[in-house]
């Protein structure tokens, strides 16, 4: 499984988190909170989100957000993942949380959204379980990148 997200990654900084999140997982399911430091990724601190997962009932609080993901969203850190917005892909990112803890291990996500102010964003994230006792998720690391593919503004200067 592993190895087949790899080769479905494309975008180089989702590929280096994601081979960031496998060293410090080891011979281990899944890797703790403590084996992450920032001094190791400091190239991806933009793009990383740190979520809490918390039981009865469940919710996905962001406990770190990067300039990049907090850019994109309204949510800040401390809020839950379920106050997102549709617009802001609420739904589909609640359902890669939940295929990350139900199935154990990386989720990874490329799809295109909508803006109705901007284009079109092609978005490519990967969601990776976090346990302390290296049973119970109970954190996920999650590296999302998202670049214009279609952009609604004119173009600038030059007539054609």
């Amino acid at each position: 499984m592993i190895d087949k997200i790899r080769q479905e990654i494309t975008h180089p900084d989702i590929r280096r988190g994601f081979d960031y999140w496998c060293l410090l997982r080891g011979d281990r399911d899944f890797p703790c909170r403590a084996d992450l430091d920032p001094i190791d990724i400091p190239h991806l601190l933009h793009i990383v989100s740190l979520i809490d997962v918390l039981a009865d009932p469940v919710d996905f609080r962001f406990r770190l957000i990067g300039a990049r993901p907090a850019a994109g969203h309204s949510v800040q850190i401390g809020q839950s993942a379920f106050d997102l917005t549709e617009k802001e892909g609420r739904a589909r990112i609640l359902a890669r949380y939940q295929r990350c803890i139900e199935g154990r291990g990386p989720v990874l996500d490329i799809y295109e959204n909508a803006s109705t102010d901007q284009g079109v964003f092609r978005i490519e994230a990967i969601t990776c379980p976090l346990s302390d006792d290296n049973t119970a998720i109970n954190m996920m690391l999650s590296f999302g990148c998202g670049e214009i593919v279609y952009s609604n503004r004119p173009r600038q200067g030059g007539s054609l």
